[in-house]
């Protein structure tokens, strides 16, 4: 199946199909504080599950599995991002622009200081 989703779109997507599925149930009933707590653990899981495969298998013996894991990661996140009527494309593009104008390997070990 292909078809062509705006961000948004698929923001909308991820969040109406996980509905469907009942993966709000009970999440209601808690503080906003702990319902983004619990949303940030399911994406840590799923980032773990990239990471152990790595680990584990290697990345090229598991690359189908580690794509099935990214996309979890970025199904939940749209999610996420759904619920708190975040705007991920505008986000994710004014991120892209601030990046672009961060010093060489800004946030590494190889930082340049000056």
């Amino acid at each position: 199946m292909s078809m062509r989703l705006t961000l948004g779109e698929f923001q909308q997507m991820a969040w109406e199909i996980a509905e469907a599925q009942g993966h709000h149930e009970g999440l209601r009933d808690l503080s906003a504080r702990d319902q983004l707590l619990i949303r940030c653990a399911f994406l840590h899981g799923e980032v773990s599950e990239i990471a152990d495969l790595a680990k584990k298998y290697g990345v090229e013996e598991q690359r189908l599995a580690i794509a099935h894991e990214c996309a979890d990661v970025f199904i939940l996140l749209a999610e996420l991002a759904e619920e708190y009527d975040i705007d991920l494309e505008t986000a994710v593009l004014a991120k892209m622009a601030a990046n672009r104008e961060r010093p060489y390997a800004y946030g590494t070990p190889r930082e340049r200081k000056e």
